[in-house]
């Protein structure tokens, strides 16, 4: 992370998620120098092939000219899934997961 976004301290990313049946447990992932800048994450939903990638939101707001809803460093987001859960079966249907995510980054003195 220290060469794609010097200056930074650290990130926090709190990712929760919406389902009408049964919605997966919240996350949350810190992200400090030495880590690798990947804002990638796959849907929780074990059957489903859908991902939700965070990057341009990250560097966005690590620039500063995010026109994302903002208070200092931080922005807040939703996504939704764009996987399809059971794609070798018949019954294949679009996953219903939301996600609802925060950003936080801290600069480094």
């Amino acid at each position: 992370m220290r060469d794609a976004f010097p200056g930074v301290g650290v990130i926090h990313l709190h990712l929760g998620f919406s389902e009408p049946r049964r919605p997966p447990s919240p996350q949350v992932h810190s992200l400090y120098p030495s880590a690798h800048a990947f804002f990638q994450f796959a849907c929780p939903c074990i059957d489903c092939d859908g991902a939700f990638d965070l990057a341009a939101v990250v560097a966005e707001l690590v620039s500063g000219d995010t026109p994302l809803e903002r208070a200092g460093h931080s922005v807040t987001g939703q996504n939704p899934c764009r996987g399809i859960h059971w794609r070798e079966s018949n019954h294949s249907e679009p996953c219903r997961i939301e996600l609802s995510f925060r950003v936080d980054v801290s600069f480094a003195p």
